[in-house]
């Protein structure tokens, strides 16, 4: 049997897919796509083709289990983080506790 190949697809560098030439990573599109949005509403607001979001969405159900993965550790991580806000409150807490 011969190895699949997704012209569209590539490796950003440290192993993540992407669509190339736009930057846009898989694990985005596979996100979009799992909570209902379609191929043509996915490469509109992307500003990718039709084609482009199908071959992205045949490298994620080819890697499935391995990008559900990614896709779940980076929401515990987006749960997790704290928003710039905190972090300017923290500072400003900081600097106001060194002038007291």
């Amino acid at each position: 049997m011969a190895d699949l190949v997704i012209d569209h697809i590539v490796s950003d560098g440290t192993g993540k897919p992407r669509v190339r030439g736009s930057g846009v990573a898989v694990r985005v599109l596979a996100e979009l796509h799992n909570i209902g949005w379609s191929a043509e509403k996915l490469a509109d607001h992307m500003e990718l083709t039709v084609a482009q979001v199908y071959a992205a969405l045949s490298y994620y159900y080819d890697h499935k289990a391995e990008m559900d993965e990614s896709i779940h550790a980076g929401q515990e991580l987006s749960k997790n983080a704290r928003s710039a806000e905190d972090f300017r409150l923290e500072i400003e807490a900081r600097q106001k506790s060194k002038l007291e």
